[in-house]
């Protein structure tokens, strides 16, 4: 497997898009977001995905977030990770657990996969 690093810019455009179209054959929601600093690519994304957490039931949706770069968009999704591991802050938020969160083909482009659980 093509580490995403040595990936031609060409390859990794093509790859991305392969990606987002599976997404949408899966009938998951492509969602496009004009957010142009991380302060509001937070914001959207935490809104994101308080919508989805908000009906018990499994839900997957796409951020796709073009104006923020990828190293932005990973920090965000392992900081949530870590996040989740902190049992104090779960007790109050159980609703964490539910979510998960990874960037789109390990960092080929720039998106968010949010999904929630039952």
């Amino acid at each position: 497997e093509e580490a995403v690093e040595e990936m031609s810019e060409e390859r990794r455009q093509n790859l991305f898009q392969a990606l987002l179209r599976d997404l949408q054959i899966e009938n998951v929601p492509l969602l496009g977001c004009d957010a142009t600093q991380v302060h509001t690519m937070n914001a959207a994304l935490w809104t994101t995905m308080a919508e989805l957490s908000d009906q018990d039931e499994e839900q997957r949706a796409c951020m796709v977030l073009e104006s923020i770069p990828v190293g932005a968009l990973k920090s965000f999704c392992d900081d949530f990770t870590v996040l989740k591991t902190q049992n104090r802050l779960c007790d109050f938020m159980p609703e964490l657990k539910r979510i998960s969160v990874s960037v789109v083909g390990k960092g080929v482009g720039p998106a968010v996969l949010i999904e929630t659980t039952t």
